[in-house]
């Protein structure tokens, strides 16, 4: 059986407001980019960085987001600085739904 994939990227911006900005551009611009991807989360780790994780099918799947994401976010390439990049087989996930 083959497990999804998920790819996790940190990043460092120059301050809170250009965060901010990435946010709701990322938000608004980056799902019609990934319509491969089965969730996309941001996840705010302090008042300027931020966690990317992102789930998909398969690595075909990953690798046809990353291609179709990575001019986009060369958009920022000025106030952001990537600390880490993870990529890795999904071995649990549960998600409770709500009503």
């Amino acid at each position: 059986m083959q497990r999804n994939v998920s790819r996790i990227v940190h990043l460092d911006f120059s301050s809170e407001g250009e965060l901010e900005e990435f946010v709701q551009r990322y938000s608004k611009e980056a799902p019609p980019l990934a319509e491969e991807a089965l969730q996309l989360t941001l996840i705010k780790t302090t008042q300027e960085s931020l966690i990317i994780v992102a789930i998909y099918k398969d690595d075909q799947d990953a690798e046809k987001v990353r291609r179709k994401l990575e001019p986009w976010l060369q958009k920022f390439s000025e106030v952001y600085k990537q600390s880490f990049s993870l990529m890795g087989e999904v071995t649990f996930s549960h998600r409770a739904y709500e009503d």
